[in-house]
């Protein structure tokens, strides 16, 4: 019985040290597992003596060697099959590697025909050997050999592609032989592709050639028009979309190239104007004034007029911040150095900064309110059917903002919603008193004649019994109007609103500096 114990720990060890996967060699990576045989070997003999010195007397020794025997011969048949699984991985992994490398010498070596031989020829006897290792019958060995010959001169001619689509052709008119079919329809369509790809970065570089032309602004169509010049006419319809889809990105890069210039040139030209106050405009270098466009030419000479000082142009500033409101994708792209002789430091400071807003997806609550004031503008103005960039809109956008910049400081608060109806309601034109007078559309007044049609004022619909009163006075109620109708008069006969608070509204465009009815 002690012997026996003695053999079951003998046999633990053993399986420590060789078929264990967490400690023995069986677990090992093959180049460790070969290293780590010849140290195993010594060790279970060491571990035999070691075991046998523990054995008591004759007797027992005599029944344990024959034990310990048997298991050092299955550990050495366990030492052989590892040693050959470790040798069979790493000729594996090193034939592997052999090909991957003569792949990568034939990607480089495409434009040598005769090296790619001598590359294909290690190829077919690195996968002949590897066959007969094996034991692989010449059926396998033949399929595996077309394999790899294929691999090696279909990587040869993809690297090609990308460097000469033609070069790479001929190549794989030559190599098409040993290509296997399905390889075959992936290499042609490559191929097919880059020349494709080629012929449309022919055509797009010569739109990139336009010289810059401050007078110019790069046009979408005169791209398109240019491209179906330069288009040949045996392209095929997908190069032809192509070159559609690259002149369209093109010209939005030429655009944003053009605008970016002028904006360069306007910056230049205003800092001249302000360190040569005193110089005649005619002595502004020419390299300045060649890089402004007909419209920062003519905002350059307005400035000049008025000391260097910049003055908005209202109709640009009207249009850029109904730009803001309506479309602020659109108004984030654009840049807006190129108008800084038309808008003067506030202006410009306000759309600049508020362009830096929209394109961080920051929440401005001032800029907010403004737009739902300019939404409702245009609302009113629809209804009324004015047009919506006649002198009576623009007149009632601008007398908005005047209001929406006193607001605060005479009510104390921000404007509610109710607030900027009201305040819509007061700027947005009243309608004639005429009843035979009607408004067509953009706004212009029309003598109703006998082919008029008017329609009957209509009684306003009687309010609801049983719903809450609003907390705040809907615009154009009475109790609206009625807050609204308190007036004083000033020295000068003119009447002055005054607010529910008992205060007046300033206004730029009052004798009194105060809003007027």
């Amino acid at each position: 019985m002690f012997a026996r114990q003695l053999d079951t720990g003998f046999a633990g060890e053993v399986r420590g040290l060789v078929t264990d996967p967490a400690t023995g060699l069986a677990g090992r990576d093959p180049e460790a597992a070969l290293a780590g045989i010849a140290e195993t070997i010594p060790l279970l003999g060491e571990l035999k003596d070691r075991y046998l010195a523990q054995a008591i007397g004759p007797r027992q020794k005599a029944m344990l060697e024959p034990l310990i025997d048997r298991r050092l011969d299955r550990a050495g048949g366990d030492l052989g099959r590892i040693a050959e699984q470790a040798t069979s991985v790493l000729d594996d992994r090193i034939v592997s590697e052999r090909l991957a490398d003569l792949a990568r010498d034939a990607s480089l070596s495409w434009h040598d025909p005769a090296h790619l031989r001598t590359l294909g020829r290690a190829a077919v006897g690195e996968l002949r050997y590897e066959g007969e290792r094996k034991g692989w019958d010449a059926g396998r060995t033949d399929t595996a050999v077309r394999t790899g010959l294929s691999d090696l001169y279909a990587g040869a001619v993809e690297a090609a592609i990308g460097q000469d689509p033609e070069r790479a052709a001929k190549l794989y008119d030559h190599a098409r032989d040993v290509i296997q079919p399905a390889r075959q329809a992936a290499v042609e369509r490559q191929i097919d592709r880059a020349r494709e790809e080629r012929r449309v970065t022919e055509i797009v570089g010569g739109l990139a050639d336009t010289p810059d032309d401050p007078t110019r602004r790069p046009d979408l169509d005169e791209y398109q028009a240019r491209a179906a010049e330069l288009t040949p006419p045996d392209a095929s319809p997908e190069v032809r979309a192509q070159v559609a889809r690259m002149a369209r990105i093109e010209q939005a890069r030429a655009d944003r190239a053009w605008q970016a210039a002028r904006g360069r040139a306007a910056t230049s030209a205003l800092d001249w104007l302000v360190e040569n106050p005193a110089a005649p405009l005619i002595a502004m270098p020419a390299e300045l004034r060649d890089g402004l466009s007909p419209e920062q030419t003519e905002a350059l000479d307005r400035t000049a007029m008025n000391g260097g000082r910049v003055v908005t142009e209202r109709d640009l500033y009207d249009r850029l911040d109904d730009q803001a409101v309506n479309e602020p994708e659109k108004f984030t792209g654009l840049d807006l150095t190129q108008y800084r002789l038309s808008l003067g430091d506030n202006d410009y400071n306000r759309l600049t900064k508020l362009q830096q807003a929209l394109a961080e997806g920051k929440s401005d609550p001032t800029f907010e309110r403004h737009r739902l004031g300019r939404l409702f503008v245009g609302e009113g103005l629809r209804t009324a059917n004015l047009y919506p960039d006649g002198e009576e809109a623009r007149t009632a956008r601008q007398q908005l903002d005047r209001l929406f910049g006193a607001f605060e400081s005479v009510e104390g608060k921000p404007p509610t919603m109710a607030d900027i109806r009201g305040l819509v309601g007061d700027v947005l034109p009243r309608g004639e008193g005429d009843p035979n007078t009607v408004r067509a559309s953009g706004g212009e007044p029309v003598e109703a004649s006998g082919d008029t049609e008017i329609a009957p004022l209509q009684e306003p619909a009687k309010a609801l019994r049983g719903i809450a009163p609003p907390t705040e006075p809907a615009p154009g109620s009475p109790e609206f109007q009625a807050a609204m109708a308190k007036t004083a008069t000033s020295p000068n006969g003119e009447k002055i609103v005054i607010l529910p608070n008992g205060k007046s509204m300033p206004s730029e465009d009052s004798r009194t500096g105060f809003a007027g009815r």
